[in-house]
């Protein structure tokens, strides 16, 4: 299976103009995916859950939870309780 030409569709229009996100599962080029996760937390009062990452960009559960994983590593989120995290100062 070849992850790298996933299209991400949007529910709704964010403050960022990118529409389209170019990702594998590993996350590779993750720099315009950070910025529509951060805002996706953004517009959900600063938490972020797995499930909303898949319901959001229609990405299978080991995709999200390599996103979690990413954010994590890169300081832009942390766990806030089970499966639950939120944005970093960094994050925001």
């Amino acid at each position: 299976m070849n992850y790298t030409d996933i299209k991400i569709n949007l529910k709704r229009e964010i403050k960022y103009k990118t529409y389209l996100v170019q990702a594998d599962i590993g996350v590779q080029k993750p720099a315009g995916l950070f910025a529509l996760v951060a805002e996706l937390a953004m517009i959900n009062s600063k938490l972020l859950t797995e499930d909303l990452i898949v319901n959001e960009f229609a990405f299978s559960i080991p995709m999200a939870k390599r996103v979690i994983q990413r954010c994590l590593f890169k300081d832009l989120i942390e766990e806030a309780e089970d499966d639950t995290y939120h944005l970093t100062t960094l994050g925001e």
